[in-house]
C-alpha cells in the first residue's frame, strides 16, 4: 500500500491538507472495533457473574415480599380473631353488670376497637369533672385486662406489636353528640 501525501494547494484547499487512502481508513476502523470486541469478550464473564447476582437478589426480594404478604395476612387474621374475642368478652362483662352503659365498635382489620357511650346513656364523666366515673373506670379496666390477655395469648401478635394507642376525650356537650 502506497501512501500518498499531497502537500500543496489546490483551489479551495487548506494548506497542509493530507489525503488518506480509503484502505488506511478501513484498517484503522477495523482495529478500533477489534479492540472493543476483545475488551467485551474479556468482560463477558464479569458481566455474566453480575447478571446472575442480580437475578438471585431479585428472587430473594420476591421471596421476602411473598413472605411479608403471608405474614401480613396472618397478622390480619389474628387481629380479626382477637377483635371478635374482645366483642364476646365485652358482652360477658355487660351481663355481669360492668360496661352496661357502653357500646363497642370493632375497627377494620386492626384488632382495635372503640368503646363509647351512646346518646342518652349515662356519661363517663360527671358533669364538670375531668376524672372518669367509677363505672367508666371499671369498664375500661375490665375490657383492658381482657384485651391485654388476648394479645399475650397470641405470641405472633404480641411479638409483632409496635405500639398500642389509647385515645379519649371529654365533651361538655355530650348529649348533643351523634355517634353513628
Amino acid at each position: 500500500m502506497k501512501r500518498r501525501f499531497r502537500i500543496g494547494r489546490k483551489d479551495g484547499e487548506a494548506e497542509g491538507f493530507v489525503w488518506i487512502t480509503f484502505s488506511d481508513l478501513l484498517t484503522t476502523l477495523f482495529l478500533v472495533f477489534m479492540v472493543i470486541a476483545l475488551w467485551a469478550i474479556s468482560k463477558k464473564d464479569d458481566l455474566t457473574k453480575k447478571a446472575e447476582e442480580q437475578r438471585v437478589a431479585g428472587e430473594k426480594c420476591i421471596e421476602n415480599l411473598n413472605a411479608l404478604g403471608f405474614e401480613n395476612q396472618k397478622k390480619k387474621e389474628a387481629l380479626y380473631s382477637i377483635g371478635k374475642k374482645i366483642a364476646i368478652e365485652f358482652r360477658e362483662l355487660q351481663k355481669s353488670g360492668i360496661c352496661v352503659d357502653a357500646r363497642i365498635e370493632e375497627l377494620n382489620d386492626s384488632g382495635g376497637f372503640r368503646i363509647f357511650q351512646g346518646p342518652g346513656l349515662k356519661p363517663w364523666f360527671d358533669e364538670g369533672a375531668s376524672l372518669l366515673s367509677s363505672d367508666a373506670k371499671n369498664c375500661l379496666k375490665g375490657i383492658g385486662e381482657v384485651w391485654i390477655n388476648q394479645i399475650n395469648k397470641d405470641t405472633f401478635i404480641s411479638n409483632s406489636i409496635r405500639h398500642i394507642l389509647i385515645e379519649g376525650h371529654a365533651n361538655s356537650n355530650w348529649s348533643a353528640v351523634k355517634i353513628s
